[in-house]
């Protein structure tokens, strides 16, 4: 069997860092908050406005940042995701924008992760080269 390289891809998966953003502005509106009510005589001109300032990007950056870059590649036992493998139930391929190609991956453990591949041909060769059946343990024992 020819050894293909891992092919770099964008995971249609957010990073942590921003889908935790809205938690931390609304941590940060919570302490405004609380410092207003601990000091009654300040007011809440200058909280109010870092509050005001961070609405709209804290709610934005996880529908900017909506992708990261992955690698993958196919492996005996399923697929290999950043050097790790999962085992898989399906897989399927949709043609996407610009010759690009939607490789969606149903995992044993019942994640469904959506991967963007640069080339519908470089899809295809990984598909191919990925296990016929990767059933979990024990499921086609009778």
């Amino acid at each position: 069997m020819e050894v293909r390289p891992a092919l770099v891809v964008r995971e249609e998966k957010p990073p942590t860092w921003a889908v935790l953003s809205p938690l931390l502005y609304l941590l940060a509106c919570a302490g405004c908050v609380r410092s207003v009510l601990l000091d009654r005589s300040m007011d809440i001109g200058i909280a109010g406005l870092l509050v005001a300032v961070g609405l709209v990007p804290a709610f934005v950056l996880p529908a900017i940042f909506c992708t990261r870059r992955t690698r993958i590649a196919a492996d005996g036992e399923g697929l290999l995701i950043d050097g790790r493998i999962v085992k898989l139930i399906d897989v399927r391929i949709a043609h996407a924008d610009r010759g690009t190609a939607r490789l969606t991956v149903e995992t044993r453990n019942g994640d469904t992760r959506v991967f963007v591949v640069p080339s519908y041909k470089d899809a295809q060769h990984l598909m191919a080269a990925l296990p016929p059946v990767s059933a979990p343990a024990g499921a086609l024992a009778a």
